[in-house]
């Protein structure tokens, strides 16, 4: 097979699109930047008005789509033709590149999270590029999108302004906006700092800062906080009055939220305009990206519409966090559980030594009791923001019908994978009054982890039809032949200090709590699982397998069995 020259490639369809080569002679620039193959045209909007732009295949791999720039003149011509354009430009950054000594600015593509890169296909890429560069300039000279757009890339201007001021481009992590706490990177504690509050009516003017070419200073943020806000302006002179040590303060309104730090080491005993704290005003700020953290939010941007309220609206009780029940906690958690409604944990084991090789928990928790230590672990994840999960050392022989009549349950998961707690679990459910039930979901792996397994009880489907897990065996005989998922079996066993363990791999737990994830979100989108009865087999077992199917009444079943038909 002849390999492609991908290079020579790149330059032909380059010709063809019109564009011309740039040498390295015209160009300042880092070394670590690649200029080999970057390319420069007149790119024509209509009659309105035509742009400069250049083209630069930094990664000849075609992994990633093309850099695009446009010249500081470029700009300059933009600003004359349409006023209404400042500084700023909105996705333009600054690129370190000189072209005949204007620096070239790079234009963010929004496309590379979510565009497939046409490697195959350089018309179709160049295409996509160009179509882009088109629309993002049309926005950019009509003043209401203009407008819109400034608006919306307030983030990028402060990445911009934490470029310039910052090289450790450390971003604060706000956990409570109303007491102004944030996370401290560097000793992962929560701090609370000071807080400036902007006028919500009011849009800054970054031009400003955007426009030094120098270390921006205290003072500098004086002239840019008097220009936006009169009153937030005299708040912080105030604040500078009144503190000896500032170090980090909080700028928000509606629209904006953003960081700055500084040393603000007054002297106490002078007055703000003496020399000696006058001196303080030159001191640098630096500017900070500001994380809202919100565990919610998070995962409300991850789920699908179809899944969309998630579990936030449903109560849970979970058995079990073992090698399955570990995994399956944290996941139930990123889709809702334990947000605005209970999420009830139960488990009277501690975690050993034995179990850290495929369980959620490390070496950190050997010796807590697991139900103590998940609480610990997904506090520390969710900063606290999962209020209403319990995590309780406790049994479920602890547990009677009555608790579930008393506490109305949306679901029940089975995470420890022992008929023994799947029958009684079952068994107590059917003395619950129908209107109280809870549906059931039982997940375990089958012998050393050929397979996984998952059933799905719905407390209706069952009264009308039955399916439930006495229906697949007992703990007496094992399940049914009909309902084996891997035939004859020779399932290897350990022994450990003073028990027995049956060896497989943390790739199990983790598979059954993607089934049962998904049988979840069957249920949320359509209100129910059609087929409740799922195997997934993992990729090294070639054997017989069984399909997914609709679990019916047994007529050996003790529950079910007069429901056969």
């Amino acid at each position: 097979m002849r390999k492609r020259n991908i290079q020579q490639e790149i330059i032909i369809i380059l010709s063809k699109w019109g564009y011309e080569p740039v040498s390295e002679n015209e160009l300042l620039k880092p070394d670590n930047i690649n200029c080999s193959l970057l390319y420069r045209k007149n790119l024509y909007f209509e009659n309105l008005f035509n742009i400069e732009i250049f083209i630069n295949f930094t990664d000849d791999s075609l992994l990633s789509y093309p850099e695009i720039y446009i010249s500081e003149a470029q700009m300059d011509k933009l600003r004359a033709r349409f006023p209404h354009i400042y500084n700023p430009i909105p996705h333009l950054e600054p690129s370190k590149i000189f072209y005949k000594d204007n620096e070239l600015f790079s234009v963010c593509y929004q496309l590379h999270d979510s565009n497939i890169v046409p490697r195959t296909n350089l018309f179709m890429l160049m295409n996509i590029v160009e179509t882009y560069i088109r629309n993002y300039f049309y926005k950019i000279v009509d003043q209401q999108q203009y407008i819109k757009e400034y608006n919306e890339y307030f983030i990028g201007i402060i990445n911009l302004l934490v470029t310039c001021t910052d090289s450790s481009k450390e971003s604060w992590i706000l956990y409570s906006p109303e007491e102004n706490i944030i996370l401290d990177n560097c000793s992962q504690k929560l701090k609370k700092i000071l807080s400036l509050k902007i006028n919500d009516n009011y849009n800054p003017d970054f031009t400003v800062l955007t426009n030094h070419k120098k270390q921006l200073t205290i003072t500098d943020f004086f002239n840019f906080l008097r220009l936006w806000d009169k009153v937030a302006y005299q708040h912080f002179i105030k604040l500078l009055k009144k503190n000896k040590l500032i170090y980090n303060i909080l700028i928000s309104s509606k629209n904006f939220v953003f960081g700055i730090s500084f040393s603000w080491i007054r002297n106490e005993t002078k007055g703000l305009k003496h020399i000696d704290n006058k001196k303080l005003l030159q001191n640098p700020v630096k500017f900070h990206i500001v994380h809202k953290y919100d565990f919610k939010s998070s995962i409300l941007r991850n789920l699908p519409n179809e899944f969309r309220q998630g579990l936030f609206d449903k109560k849970i009780f979970q058995i079990g966090l073992g090698a399955i029940g570990g995994y399956m906690a944290d996941a139930l958690i990123k889709i809702g559980a334990g947000f605005e409604n209970d999420f009830i944990i139960i488990d009277n084991d501690r975690l050993e030594n034995g179990n850290v090789g495929r369980h959620l928990l490390g070496i950190e928790y050997i010796g807590l009791y697991k139900a103590e230590a998940f609480l610990k672990y997904i506090n520390r994840q969710t900063l606290d923001q999962a209020k209403k999960i319990r995590g309780l050392v406790e049994n479920i022989r602890e547990y009677s019908y009555q608790y579930f009549i008393q506490n109305k349950i949306d679901l029940i998961i089975d995470a420890t994978g022992s008929i023994e707690v799947q029958e009684y679990v079952n068994e107590m459910v059917q003395d619950i009054p129908l209107q109280y039930r809870p549906i059931i979901l039982h997940l375990w792996i089958y012998g050393n982890g050929e397979c996984v397994q998952g059933l799905w009880v719905h407390p209706k489907e069952q009264q009308e039809s039955g399916g439930c897990i006495s229906c697949l065996g007992s703990s007496g005989i094992g399940l049914y032949n009909q309902y084996l998922p891997v035939i004859d079996a020779d399932v290897e066993q350990r022994i450990g200090v003073c028990s027995a363990f049956t060896p497989y791999a943390i790739s199990e737990g983790m598979m059954a709590t993607s089934l049962g994830i998904n049988m979840l979100l069957e249920w949320i989108a359509t209100g129910k699982v059609q087929n409740n009865y799922q195997t997934r087999y993992n990729s090294k077992y070639s054997d017989k397998k069984i399909e997914d199917i609709k679990l019916v009444a047994n007529p050996l079943c003790p529950m079910c069995g007069e429901k056969n038909v």
